[in-house]
């Protein structure tokens, strides 16, 4: 027992302390770098976020008494944008991507419905039912 503990202090200095202090510094300098490396990456996201908010396109939503009388939100990265029907605005671009995306899908939705009702009148008139 008593050469247990003396192999656990050298000189008077307790190793296995001393150990346990140099791991809790290692720890706090790895999450110290890894938060820096976060805020990095962070400050990166936004400078790139804000470069892209500056290019301004301009667009002009349709506009009617009934379906689209309505402003359009559009959400990206947790940024919201509302965007009047009937008038010309200018949106960073890449909102004019998500608008055109989503028009792109409306219209490949509307194909694929009628697609499937022309074949349904198909079956029940080849089948008579």
């Amino acid at each position: 027992m008593a050469e247990n503990k003396k192999e656990e202090t050298v000189q008077g200095i307790d190793i296995e302390a001393l150990k346990e202090k140099l791991r809790a510094e290692i720890r706090a300098e790895d999450a110290a770098t890894a938060q820096q490396k976060e805020k990095s990456a962070e400050t990166i996201r936004k400078n790139a976020l804000d470069e892209a908010k500056k290019d301004l396109v301009e667009i002009e939503l349709f506009q009617d008494d009934d379906k689209y009388a309505n402003d359009v939100i559009v959400c990206v990265n947790g940024d919201r944008y509302q965007i009047q029907r009937g008038k010309r605005v200018k949106v960073p671009r890449f909102i004019a991507d998500v608008l055109q995306q989503s028009a792109e899908q409306d219209k490949s939705t509307a194909r694929m419905i009628a697609r499937y009702e022309s074949e349904y009148k198909q079956a029940v008139d080849t089948n008579h039912l």
